[in-house]
């Protein structure tokens, strides 16, 4: 039987290499499918032009037509960037696909359709429409192979997916097992139990810096500054790294995990948590607490660039030009000598994030002046009274958390829910549903209690202190420490360049307007809750 094999002239010639294990990049699977490759374009006088290698990428989880070299081979076939009658090489049928038949002949068939011919160099064989229509023989081979590598991946996963099981069930009764999930760098294994290793010492001190406040960045700089190398050996570690730590459930002890794998060629995911599994470096307490903060804070910086900004930064929408509304950005700009080039002086400036793009809203300002009036009026003005009722004081805020958290596990729980159809796991999600339900109101009326009884001591006294010692451009660390706190108080600050002033309001409903009169900065607070208006001077 001679197979019809055509290319046209603006078609190309394409390798394609698959492997779902990176152990296997060490092996001989790539050679192998690499030398078949070259012997069968040889055979039938081919020049490879484009080498497609998806290693480490599972066909029987379409990760390689997902996010692979052959999701972006079909995407080409499909906008027309790949010519009709260009050739694609493959060890076998199963390098394309290990998915459900169904899949695997439907992606096999698209590009057939499109005008693309498979060669199969393991045995020389070619696929394309005009040997299909002439030998309809071959479609019944293509569908064997599919289902026959379907049936063998299948075979491993439910081998698989049951040890995992069986581990998993293990655990749940008290006992220890090998592994069953990635382990965090900072524990070990030891067969008998788990135990924090060398890295343990490190991740506290990263864990008690971000508590502190200390960005990623920072904290990169001082393990530097100890020699502590990165889990990976490197000098420096990773801001990455820092802040996927910081995310790490693994901190307070508990492991997640979620288990996927597909039934009846349907994906399937279950989600599992063990509490309590590894040694704990923190509370759950301040783990919740850390990761809100963060969130709170993402796009806010009380710190760049080693400069420590309490004009700007605050967050997207929070600092912003009051003519335009658009984002404030602050600047150290250095004045040189024009004799020798050394610095002749530095200028705090305040720049409209408009008008630096477009020209067409307000000029830049200098704002050491209008800083220094900010830090007299906060620290004059500010009572307990304006920090009453903040909602994220260090207790409230690990209320919240507690509640947000209890609410995300409860729609992880109704997810499993809809999926399952086993009784003692439907019973078993049903009763943990009403033990949340019931924690999270009775944290519900100790936050609305709380609320209705803080007055801000602790927070008012710290910018108190601060205030008197933030003037100083260069006193870094004590400035970010007062950032931090005015990020968690100011929900809006907006300032006129122009003339000078300065609009907050904070989280509870408290405004202040600071602007210049007389020669001097003056500062008026109002009071929605009271209607009380009070003005001082500077």
């Amino acid at each position: 039987m001679e197979n019809e094999l055509q290319k046209t002239p603006k078609a190309q010639v394409y390798l394609y290499i698959r492997f779902s294990r990176k152990t296997q990049e060490d092996g001989d699977s790539e050679l192998r499918q690499y030398e078949y490759a070259k012997r069968v374009a040889q055979k039938y006088n081919l020049t490879i032009n484009h080498d497609l290698r998806d290693r480490g990428y599972s066909a029987f989880k379409g990760d390689h037509r997902k996010t692979g070299k052959l999701g972006r081979f079909i995407q080409g076939v499909n906008d027309g960037t790949i010519a009709k009658g260009s050739i694609l090489i493959v060890e076998n049928l199963d390098r394309l696909s290990r998915e459900a038949p169904f899949y695997a002949q439907k992606l096999f068939n698209d590009l057939i359709y499109k005008g693309i011919t498979v060669i199969t160099s393991s045995d020389d064989a070619i696929y394309n429409e005009l040997e299909f229509n002439k030998r309809s023989e071959s479609f019944y081979r293509v569908y064997s192979v599919m289902q026959r590598a379907f049936d063998e991946s299948h075979r491993k996963q439910v081998n698989s997916v049951g040890s995992i099981k069986r581990k998993i069930n293990r655990v749940q009764k008290g006992e220890h097992t090998s592994n069953f999930t990635g382990l965090p760098f900072w524990i070990t294994n030891n067969q008998s139990q788990y135990v924090l290793n060398s890295f343990a010492e490190p991740v506290k001190l990263i864990v008690k810096w971000s508590l502190e406040g200390v960005g990623a960045t920072e904290i990169s700089r001082r393990l530097a500054e100890r020699s502590i190398k990165s889990p990976h050996g490197k000098e420096r570690w990773g801001i990455t790294t820092i802040s996927n730590m910081l995310k790490n459930h693994s901190l307070f002890g508990k492991a997640t995990m979620d288990l996927k794998y597909t039934c009846d060629g349907i994906p399937v995911k279950e989600a599992y948590e063990f509490e309590r599994l590894y040694p704990p470096i923190i509370s759950e307490d301040d783990f919740n607490l850390l990761n809100a903060r963060k969130k709170k804070a993402k796009g806010s910086r009380a710190a760049y660039m080693g400069k420590a900004y309490l004009l700007s930064a605050y967050g997207k929408g929070v600092a912003v030009c009051a003519k335009c509304g658009s984002c404030l950005h602050s600047q150290n700009q250095k004045q040189y000598s024009r004799v020798d080039g050394s610095v002749l002086q530095s200028v705090l400036r305040l720049h409209c994030g408009k008008h630096r793009e477009t020209k067409n809203c307000c000029s830049s300002i200098k704002a050491k002046e209008l800083e220094h009036a900010f830090l007299d009026l906060i620290s004059s003005e500010i009572d307990k009274s304006f920090l009453e009722h903040k909602p994220n004081e260090v207790t409230l805020e690990k209320l919240q958390v507690k509640i947000n958290e209890l609410k995300k596990k409860n729609k992880v729980l109704i997810d499993t829910l809809t999926s399952s159809e086993d009784r003692d796991t439907i019973l078993h999600i049903q009763n943990k549903l009403k033990e949340n339900e019931k924690l999270k109101k009775s944290f519900e009326s100790e936050l609305k209690n709380l609320q209705d009884s803080y007055d801000g001591s602790s927070d008012y006294q710290e910018i108190i202190r601060l205030t008197k010692k933030c003037k100083n451009f260069n006193n870094v660390e004590d400035r970010k420490k007062l950032k931090s706190i005015l990020i968690n108080i100011i929900i809006r600050m907006a300032i006129d360049l122009e003339g000078k002033m300065i609009f907050i309001r904070f989280n509870n409903q408290r405004d202040m307007t600071i602007y210049f009169d007389g020669g001097r900065y003056i500062a008026t607070t109002f009071d929605h809750r009271v209607r009380f208006r009070k003005k001082r001077e500077r």
